[in-house]
């Protein structure tokens, strides 16, 4: 089964998190390409009109912001149980789940529970010391 694409947009510095959700296609042009049957040859641009449904998610969550200043390794978009979701991973291998579900943008792991990246979960050069002492941004042999 195909499904529309999901894409996410975050802001690092004030923790804004967009999901931005394809709705549909509209407006396509049927009468483009090249025209070789004039001289010179004419070429009309295809077009087409993207339906996109925008989320603020940060804004569902209670400081009204999604991770504002921290410093992530990994941020994954993901299908949780079915739904749109992201997968964070911080610097110190910290894995947070996150999943949109109806209108409620939460944490799947309990706060404070965040799983820890196993010996290769630390990539991302955001400095620090990871999981088992590896530094940030360098894998382990």
């Amino acid at each position: 089964m195909i499904s529309s694409p999901d894409m996410y947009l975050w802001d690092q510095s004030t923790g804004a998190l967009w999901l931005w959700q394809v709705t549909g296609l509209s407006g396509q042009s049927t009468t483009c390409g090249a025209n070789y049957a004039v001289y010179p040859i004419t070429y009309t641009n295809c077009t087409a009109t993207l339906g996109v449904t925008a989320t603020n998610l940060g804004a569902d969550t209670t400081a009204g912001t999604w991770n504002d200043g921290t410093l992530l390794t990994t941020l994954q978009a993901a299908d949780i149980t079915g739904n749109p979701g992201v997968i964070a991973v911080t610097c110190t291998g910290q894995v947070e789940s996150w999943e949109l579900s109806g209108s409620t943008f939460s944490q799947v792991n309990a706060t404070g529970s965040a799983q820890r990246c196993g010996p290769r979960g630390g990539r991302g050069g955001c400095g620090g010391t990871g999981y088992q002492g590896e530094r940030c941004g360098q894998p382990s042999p």
